[in-house]
């Protein structure tokens, strides 16, 4: 940590000879342009440059956490609502892909104007042209849990490509287009008909902050509206409610997460 905290302090003394050389010392390179930003700015480029966030992150996901085929073992039981015993519980703990797909959509991420529900196979195999048992938590029907059309395609993402596939088997992470006809926020995926959903993620935060959201232009309501549906259900830490008195309520953990939801509304 000592050579890129003395880079951080040259930095923010402005001792531009001392921290040119260290940077070149990094092999960290700047362009012109960027040699004119305030100081701040200039820390938080160098940083980035010097420790790239989705390669580090991901280096320590490899690193660090366990597979899918030693972590399922003992997450099963928190994951998994039905008996330990059924054939659900047996594939997902040795997150077999020759078993019953059990699939679990945790998000909705927005791609050109698309939500994708983004999930995780625990086991069998996602294959284009399967028909799936939708279970909750909610989904858009008041019947109980059903079968619903072909999955139309499957995509895999690696460091923002996205590949269409024919298939993909247990312990991978994917993307399904056309789920938020039928899913609000979660839910899960299953082609045995035994099958009992997956838990809800639980938050490490609170809701503490909430602020009311109005239009200043009246015949962008429905705008609105249909913002705040996208920011509800593309991240699980922000909630939107509608009072009695039709006053739109926007709840976030923290000031900064409210600036980037009306940033994001705006």
């Amino acid at each position: 940590m000592k050579p890129i905290s003395s880079l951080m302090r040259a930095i923010l003394a402005g001792e531009t000879e001392k921290y040119n050389k260290m940077l070149g010392s990094f092999g960290i390179t700047l362009r012109e342009e960027e040699r004119g930003l305030n100081v701040v700015s200039l820390c938080h480029l160098v940083m980035a440059k010097f420790l790239p966030l989705s390669p580090s992150l991901l280096n320590m996901i490899v690193l660090h956490l366990p597979s899918p085929v030693v972590a399922q073992k003992y997450r099963v039981e928190g994951l998994y609502m039905g008996p330990m015993d059924d054939e659900c519980a047996m594939a997902i703990k040795g997150c077999d892909k020759n078993g019953p797909l059990m699939l679990q959509i945790s998000r909705f991420i927005p791609i050109m104007n698309k939500l994708y529900g983004l999930g995780r196979v625990f086991s069998g195999t996602l294959s284009v042209g399967q028909k799936l048992k939708l279970l909750g938590p909610p989904f858009h029907d008041t019947n109980k849990d059903k079968f619903f059309e072909p999955i139309p395609r499957v995509e895999f993402t690696i460091e923002s490509v996205y590949e269409d596939i024919d298939s993909i088997p247990a312990g991978n992470l994917v993307l399904l287009p056309h789920l938020d006809q039928y899913l609000i926020t979660s839910g899960t995926l299953s082609t045995s008909p035994l099958a009992h959903p997956f838990r809800n993620k639980m938050s490490s935060t609170a809701n503490l902050l909430s602020i009311s959201i109005t239009c200043v232009n009246p015949q962008d309501l429905p705008k609105l509206v249909e913002g705040l549906r996208w920011l509800s259900r593309i991240d699980p830490m922000v909630h939107t409610e509608t009072l009695d008195s039709g006053l739109m309520i926007l709840k976030a953990p923290t000031y900064g997460f409210l600036d980037l939801c009306i940033l994001d509304l705006r």
